[in-house]
């Protein structure tokens, strides 16, 4: 990501990108395979998934020690080699880190509907079946050099 030098969030631009092989687990070899596999996130054909950070609306204030910032970033969701767009609500705030530097802590919650990746659902009642919660949580670090 990257922040404007007047630490508004309107302005930020970046990307978050997963590695769908390595960074999704459920703690068990033979679950984490089947996630993984090609019914689920079809990992091997499609290695990441990635949020494309368009535009940020924020509220105007520059980040602040001891202030949760909110906004609503936008962007394009892309999983399993599909694109959707996608507005989520978050919630920036800056720390400082265990090593003294300054962090970033940027937390948000939505859901995504499977079926728009070729994802099938879980047994159960719909639409639960077909919806995703995710739950993110990132601690960002200043570009080496910056």
């Amino acid at each position: 990501m990257s922040l404007p030098e007047t630490l508004v969030v309107d302005g930020t631009t970046g990307f978050v990108e997963v590695d769908t092989r390595r960074a999704v687990t459920l703690g068990e070899p033979v679950l984490d395979e089947a996630v993984r596999g090609s019914a689920l996130l079809g990992a091997r054909t499609f290695p990441q998934a990635r949020f494309a950070i368009e535009t940020v609306s924020g509220d105007g204030q520059p980040l602040a020690y001891g202030r949760l910032t909110p906004a609503t970033v936008t962007g394009t969701f892309t999983l399993k080699g599909a694109s959707v767009p996608l507005a989520v609500v978050a919630e920036f705030e800056p720390v400082i880190g265990a090593d003294g530097g300054p962090r970033l802590l940027v937390r948000s919650a939505f859901q995504i509907d499977l079926r728009t990746f070729d994802i099938e659902g879980a047994d159960g009642p719909e639409p639960a079946k077909y919806t995703l919660l995710l739950d993110v949580n990132l601690k960002l670090k200043p570009a080496p050099g910056e």
